[in-house]
């Protein structure tokens, strides 16, 4: 039968153990985050591998597509728009548009201003061999600059709407009017699908766009089939070639509340966006679930020498090897907020004065590791050490070991052994070694030998060796001298 004592012993060590278990659990659902992976200065510590896009939840983007607001211009032909929807054909039949591709139009309808000059813009050798020469067709503005009618969409069987509006200052209430007929067409028509790529928008008037934009949210809420994407971006820059400008994106507030008026502008007075990237873009969001039923700007957000937050994560993606499609999908998906709240958190794990588990941790493992190498260090330099006292000791025995035999050369018998001269002569040998050692490994500066010491340290070589041979030819005289001593006076005689 268990006492009292011991069954309050078992739950101490139990709660002991349990808190102990939740500890280390700690430590490791939060280990992943290593002090060394700042994603700020280590940005692939933050993105995931590239995965497939989510398509739009109405996967609508067949049929007939009708584009608008291109082709007014000699300046440029506009193709770029046709050869994304075309199934991400370029002109010259290369791929446009990375990955699978979520159009299968089986015909893309401009609707122009004047049809002549867009077919002389448009048909060429290029779009015959991409295939767009295929499925493209033409329909004719009622008037200049007017967008299609109710009918025109009913009679073309228009299921996809990708409209680009140009605001200028001077025609701002245009403009806002433009955006309110784009909305009321996608809600009376069989529209499906609506991208309007917005520029200039720097120039419309804050409270006016967006209560024409509102009327988007409207469709997207009565009909859950209906699906819309506006772009704004601000001057067009014709000289930025597309990929070549970073960017960040945000949501535009739409729907306001009666107590919270937005009254900034769009976009800053002096934004600028590459038209290339523009028509990308607007493309690419067409096709994207996380471009549905959003407003949203782009705006270039580059900072000094390239080095933004922004201009990190796009130049992140780039490099992970996300595709453009992956790449958008990933900035109107999570975008920079979700970045900079990785930031944040690291930051904040990772203050000086923070007392979290895992800083402390990751400072005692900091610790251990630090101890480990100076005890590695400290082994190394004693193994140094230990190899030039080695070193010493040879050169110091064979110094004196030479000087015993000059001597025994020069004087005949000695009365002393070559141990008991080798002891007497120690002090001296090492201090030779020590010198000679110093000068063979440049400690004492004599890195660089003069001229004069080479020779007279080759000189000194030569006569070692001339020495040594010398040495080694009267070797038996001076042992059979040591063994005639006190012997018969005879063998030196016959020497």
């Amino acid at each position: 039968m268990e006492t009292a004592v011991e069954v309050e012993a078992e739950i101490v060590t139990d709660d002991d153990d349990e808190k102990a278990s939740k500890d280390a659990t700690l430590v490791e659902e939060e280990r992943p985050m290593d002090r060394r992976k700042n994603p700020l200065k280590k940005i692939q510590t933050y993105l995931k591998a590239p995965e497939p896009i989510a398509p739009r939840s109405n996967s609508k983007l067949d049929g007939t597509v009708l584009v608008s607001g291109y082709v007014k211009t000699r300046e440029r032909t506009d193709q770029t728009i046709f050869n994304c929807l075309n199934g991400g054909n370029s002109m010259d039949g290369s791929t446009v548009m990375e990955g699978d591709t979520p159009f299968n139009f089986e015909r893309i309808l401009a609707h122009v201003d004047d049809s002549k000059f867009a077919k002389k813009r448009l048909i060429s050798r290029s779009s015959r061999y991409s295939g767009l020469l295929n499925k493209l067709d033409f329909v004719q503005a009622e008037q200049v600059g007017a967008l299609p009618t109710l009918q025109q969409l009913t009679d073309e069987k228009v299921g996809t709407w990708v409209a680009y509006v140009a605001c200028k200052k001077e025609d701002d209430k245009d403009c806002v009017d433009t955006i309110r007929e784009i909305a009321r067409l996608a809600t009376e028509s069989e529209v499906t699908n609506v991208a309007v790529l917005l520029t200039d928008a720097q120039d419309l008037d804050a409270k006016n766009a967006r209560d024409a934009l509102s009327l988007f949210a409207d469709i997207g809420s009565a009909n859950e089939d209906k699906k819309f994407t506006i772009v704004a971006v601000g001057a067009i820059d014709d000289d930025a070639a597309e990929g070549s400008v970073f960017y960040k994106v945000s949501d535009i507030e739409i729907s306001p509340t009666d107590a919270e008026v937005v009254t900034e502008q769009l976009v800053p007075a002096d934004a600028s966006f590459s038209r290339d990237d523009g028509i990308r873009i607007v493309a690419e969001c067409l096709g994207l679930q996380s471009a549905e039923n959003r407003a949203v700007t782009f705006t270039v957000d580059a900072g000094p020498k390239n080095n933004s937050t922004s201009a990190r994560l796009v130049k992140g993606l780039r490099e992970a090897g996300y595709t453009r499609s992956q790449e958008i999908d990933h900035m109107m998906d999570y975008g920079l907020k979700s970045y900079e709240e990785a930031i944040e958190k690291y930051n904040k794990e990772f203050t000086d004065d923070g007392e979290s588990v895992l800083s402390n941790f990751l400072d005692s493992e900091a610790k251990k590791e630090k101890e480990k190498q100076d005890r590695l260090n400290s082994e190394k330099a004693d193994g140094v050490a230990k190899s030039r006292d080695d070193e010493l000791n040879e050169m110091a025995q064979y110094w004196a070991e030479t000087m015993y035999f000059r001597k025994k050369m020069r004087e005949g018998t000695l009365q002393i052994s070559e141990d008991e001269y080798v002891k007497s002569v120690w002090d001296m040998a090492l201090k030779e070694a020590d010198k000679q050692y110093r000068k063979l490994h440049g400690e004492d500066g004599e890195v660089v030998e003069s001229d004069a010491d080479a020779r007279a340290r080759k000189e000194k070589q030569m006569e070692d060796v001339s020495f040594e041979r010398l040495r080694k030819s009267v070797a038996h005289l001076v042992d059979d001298d040591d063994e005639g001593e006190g012997g018969d006076d005879n063998t030196g005689g016959d020497i």
